[in-house]
């Protein structure tokens, strides 16, 4: 029995893991006016000091996860308490840290859980990486308990998320025969379908066809008609049921159907469904590149707006994905917009969010072109050492607040 608490240590709940493989595996608390089995974090009073100093919070499944990877140092741990990370739970350690690392049960169900995290996270700007343990080890729990460093190792070096997500795809098809390369290149135009970012979806293709041997532009071709054809696809009717809660998205679903928006984007779509006449603004005037937009639903409705004609938002133009979170865009108040006192104060708004777009791009594709370039040195690709060190610099200059962060090589 583990008691669940929130950051200031107040009890909320309890959580119970099952011994053996009896089922379910966790057991919590009923649902009460204090406890919220979605939004609550295990271990999050005794990791928030820790993960507000470090930027950055992993994340585990269970609560002896939990324990042990404190015991082995690492203290800005929490666990989703046996439930598959939400929005809610995303958005509270979106408060404190900007890097999450998923650190799974290596099962299938532990790995399908990080694919389906990684949708949440980027879709609500959160930048993620996932920790790959070592052969033999089921979770983090029984890898400190064999070797603490190694898990410290593990989760210092864990890979960008699209990263990782690429090299299973991709596992078996590298050098392989035409069926595994084409069965190689079917995964991975899936996965690289759910890159909201147009710039690190391209980096990520353009890997992928040089692993599977192939031309950029057959994998383009095949992408861009996976989305289109994901894009054209109704919504789904779910039938009313008496279940507490509807199942998780499929993969292979669009991103903007069913997961939320970082709410620096939700902002400036709220401004354009508005006021249509301020996105050609945006792009124009602000500086504001909509391929750095991680949502595509805010992308299409800054697309529409700047073609609005009598001040209303076209909203018969958007799909009946988009008109949803149109609509609730619309619902939600924009002080700024009726602020006659502070005339500057939405100008200051917007740019501040276009800041954060520009900021957030800027700091995926330097994850990207990192984890690159070292393989690029593992493999002895010299002519690509230069050119990605040469990359680096250039979006080191981009970062000038994270420069001193930076290193190249």
């Amino acid at each position: 029995m583990f008691p669940i608490r929130d950051e200031r240590g107040g009890t909320l709940g309890f959580g119970a893991r099952a011994l053996g493989d009896a089922v379910p595996k966790y057991l919590n608390s009923p649902e009460t006016a204090a406890y919220h089995k979605s939004a609550a974090l295990f271990g999050i009073d005794r990791a928030r000091h820790a993960i507000s100093r470090e930027h950055a919070a992993v994340v585990v499944e269970g609560y002896f996860d939990v324990i042990a990877a404190h015991s082995a140092g690492v203290q800005h741990t929490v666990a989703s308490s046996g439930t598959a990370l939400t929005r809610e739970q995303v958005r509270h350690l979106g408060r404190l840290a900007t890097m999450v690392t998923l650190c799974f049960d290596t099962d299938d169900a532990g790995w399908a859980a990080a694919s389906r995290a990684v949708d949440v996270l980027a879709a609500e700007g959160v930048q993620s990486r996932i920790c790959v343990l070592p052969d033999g080890v089921k979770d983090p729990d029984e890898l400190v308990r064999r070797d603490p460093e190694a898990f410290t190792a593990a989760v210092a070096a864990a890979p960008p998320e699209w990263q990782v997500l690429l090299d299973r795809a991709l596992a078996g098809a590298e050098g392989g025969s035409v069926d595994a390369r084409r069965a190689g290149a079917e995964a991975a135009v899936a996965m690289l379908s759910r890159i909201p970012e147009a710039a690190t979806r391209e980096l990520y293709l353009q890997q992928a066809a040089r692993r599977l041997d192939l031309g950029m532009q057959s994998l383009t071709a095949d992408l861009d008609r996976l989305r289109h054809d994901t894009a054209r696809r109704p919504p789904r009717v779910v039938l009313a049921t008496p279940t507490p809660a509807p199942p998780p998205p499929e993969a292979s679903e669009p991103l903007g159907a069913d997961v939320p928006m970082p709410r620096w984007e939700a902002y400036l779509g709220s401004i354009v469904v508005h006021r249509p006449a301020l996105a050609r603004q945006l792009t124009e005037s602000m500086g504001l590149d909509v391929e750095q937009l991680t949502h595509p639903t805010v992308r299409q409705l800054i697309e529409v707006a700047a073609t609005a004609d009598n001040g209303s938002f076209p909203m018969h133009r958007l799909g009946a994905a988009d008109q949803r979170h149109a609509a609730r865009l619309l619902m939600d108040d924009v002080p700024e917009l009726d602020d006659s006192s502070h005339p500057d104060a939405l100008s200051r708004a917007i740019a501040g969010c276009v800041q954060r777009v520009r900021e957030a791009s800027v700091m995926r594709s330097i994850e990207l072109v990192r984890h690159e370039l070292h393989r690029a040195k593992e493999e002895g690709r010299f002519a690509d050492v230069d050119r990605l060190a040469a990359q680096l610099t250039e979006l080191a200059r981009e970062a000038p607040v994270m420069r001193g962060r930076l290193r190249v090589g």
